[in-house]
């Protein structure tokens, strides 16, 4: 971004634009046309957001959860997240499931997660399949179920989500829920390996080292 643009983003930033607040707060956080400063990308995000804009709440949430340009504060991530998610922001939608789901900043309630779980996978979002799988697999508010788990990790792998490919792997490779296929497995911990999931190259080699290939 080139300096007049800056300045005019500025400009329009102080008049209390929300989308130039949200835009130069992107530009700090990565460092485009400014130098790199979370600190003030933060303080751009929390104006855009209390004054309602939608990806700045979003943003927001995430600079809070993560404790970039401010203190780690999960209760703080929830609450903006929760404002995102009622206005139709997807991402929010997961961010605020993993919260309840892992008792961060808001009381553990599986029921909630699965409910914002369910509208992100009905939205074809891959990350949200994959908890779902783990939910299943792990008997969290659903009921213990290896074939249900296998279902949502086969569709975010087939999506091409890293993760989902390593856990689907994992259910080939010890016959949870799907008969057991080792070629399968390492087909699928290859293509998340592919795409830097560092855990799917370690179970690449132990089927490699235990002799099942």
């Amino acid at each position: 971004m080139d300096r007049d643009d800056l300045m005019s983003l500025f400009n329009k930033a102080q008049n209390g634009d929300i989308e130039a607040q949200f835009t130069l707060g992107q530009c700090f956080l990565v460092g485009d046309g400014v130098e790199e400063d979370s600190e003030i990308a933060t303080s751009m995000f929390a104006e855009a957001a209390n004054a309602g804009h939608t990806e700045a709440q979003y943003m927001y949430g995430l600079m809070n959860r993560y404790g970039q340009g401010l203190d780690q504060d999960f209760e703080e991530a929830g609450y903006y997240f929760k404002q995102a998610a009622q206005q139709g922001h997807i991402e929010s939608n997961i961010e605020l499931a993993k919260l309840f789901l892992y008792g961060l900043g808001v009381d553990e309630d599986y029921e909630i997660a699965a409910a914002l779980l369910i509208e992100a996978a009905d939205h074809g979002y891959s990350e949200a399949k994959v908890e779902l799988g783990l939910m299943y697999a792990k008997g969290l508010f659903f009921d213990k179920d290896p074939k249900q788990a296998a279902k949502f990790f086969g569709e975010a792998a087939e999506d091409g989500d890293a993760k989902g490919q390593l856990h689907l792997g994992m259910i080939f490779k010890f016959g949870v829920g799907v008969p057991k296929n080792y070629e399968i497995a390492a087909s699928m911990f290859k293509k998340a390996a592919d795409q830097g999931e560092e855990q799917a190259n370690v179970e690449l080699g132990l089927l490699y080292a235990e002799g099942n290939l």
